[in-house]
């Protein structure tokens, strides 16, 4: 029984309304002060359902062996029964019918400061600090052309929530210092050519940035399922995050406190347990919500050297140096990684007696709020890098 992807004629484009109000102060000793509001309003987002997936409910979905009578080993021997097949909306299809919709919305507001000072006597820096709030309630995905499926597609509205990918806190800065000693600065331009050449004309660049941790989505995944499935919903379309990327994935529920740095483990596992397997799936209220965990933040910097040197009227040679990401300093969280929010694996049986699903096992994930990696963001290396450089211009 073939699955498949179903594409609307109608399907547009998401609209985007932007606006923006700004205020400038031009302040002495060459500063200039910026502070501005940007808001987005986002309506028609695409988000992606499957027509053949079940309302949850207590009802058992393909827990015999095919006869409707006969209890099965999920991962052996399950398969539908007469009766499954007919609770399909669309019978001839398999695991999931998927299409796309304009049925998501979102909205953000961001708040920038920007000091800035032209450069003068050889100085000029930048300093920019963003407070960002952006919610929506389409599936982050970075996986699908079109969109991500929803969570919970019966009331879509339950994920209108913090964006995956989005810091709240973000500073940025650069800035280029030339030393004041040398021909041509403010001081030793009668300097000999010897000492000149030792001390003068350097100069100094750097850039950095600073930010808060993104959100993530704590989930499981599932060892032996299909054709059963956590609440019976007859669909292997089911994705905790949206983005088609970790498979069949179901939210915890919560148990306790997730945000309990141990060590180096910056979330929980304690604190969430195994998803519903019934009609509770996606409507306990202490089901995982969407990016309910925060990640490290991040930060670097970049540091460069520079002289210059005279060779007569036409010739002159620049020395230089760049180290990228200069303190060797980690860069978490990975973006679109969500590999520290795998809770681990469940496995189903079924109830002999009742036929309902249960748990069997849970693998759990040793490393479940871990980061290890370290990637490149925002111009910074994921690891120290230095460079020299010899360029001759005549």
């Amino acid at each position: 029984q073939p699955s498949a992807n179903a594409v609307p004629f109608d399907l547009h484009q998401p609209r985007i309304q932007q606006y923006n109000a700004t205020v400038e102060r031009e302040l002495p000793w060459k500063l200039a002060l910026r502070a501005s509001y940007l808001g987005t309003r986002l309506s028609g987002l695409i988000s992606g359902v499957d027509l053949n997936l079940l309302p949850p409910s207590d009802k058992p979905f393909g827990t015999t062996t095919g006869d409707g009578v006969t209890p099965c080993t999920p991962g052996e021997d399950c398969d539908l029964s007469a009766a499954d097949i007919a609770r399909l909306p669309f019978q001839e299809l398999g695991t999931y019918l998927t299409t796309f919709g304009n049925t998501g919305r979102g909205r953000s507001h961001a708040m920038q400061f920007e000091v800035n000072r032209r450069m003068s006597s050889g100085f000029t820096f930048n300093f920019s600090y963003t407070l960002l709030d952006q919610k929506s309630s389409a599936p982050d995905t970075g996986n699908s052309s079109l969109g991500g499926t929803v969570y919970n597609q019966f009331k879509p509205e339950n994920d209108f929530g913090a964006e995956a990918f989005v810091s709240r806190h973000r500073f940025v800065a650069y800035g280029i210092i030339e030393a004041p000693f040398g021909k041509g600065r403010k001081f030793g331009g009668d300097a000999p050519a010897v000492v000149d050449a030792i001390a003068g004309g350097w100069q100094m660049s750097w850039n950095l940035f600073a930010k808060s941790g993104f959100g993530f989505t704590p989930f499981w995944d599932c060892g032996n399922c299909d054709p059963v499935f956590p609440g019976n919903v007859a669909s292997d379309s089911i994705d905790a995050i949206g983005g088609f990327a970790n498979g069949t994935t179901f939210r915890p529920i919560v148990t306790g406190s997730p945000q309990v740095r141990n060590g180096d483990r910056f979330f929980n596992p304690d604190a969430f347990s195994a998803p519903p397997l019934g009609a509770d799936l996606f409507d306990n209220p202490n089901v995982a919500k969407r990016n309910l965990l925060k990640g490290p933040g991040a930060w670097g910097a970049n540091l460069g050297l520079d002289k210059s040197f005279r060779l007569g009227e036409r010739f002159r040679l620049r020395l230089g140096a760049q180290f990228n990401n200069v303190f060797n300093h980690p860069l978490r969280p990975p973006s679109g990684d969500s590999s520290a929010a795998w809770l681990g694996t469940i496995n189903l049986a079924v109830n002999p007696t009742t036929q309902k699903l249960q748990i069997a096992s849970l693998d759990r994930n040793p490393d479940f709020g871990r980061f290890f990696d370290s990637f490149n963001q925002e111009g910074i290396d994921n690891r120290r890098t230095i460079r020299i450089t010899l360029r001759l211009t005549f």
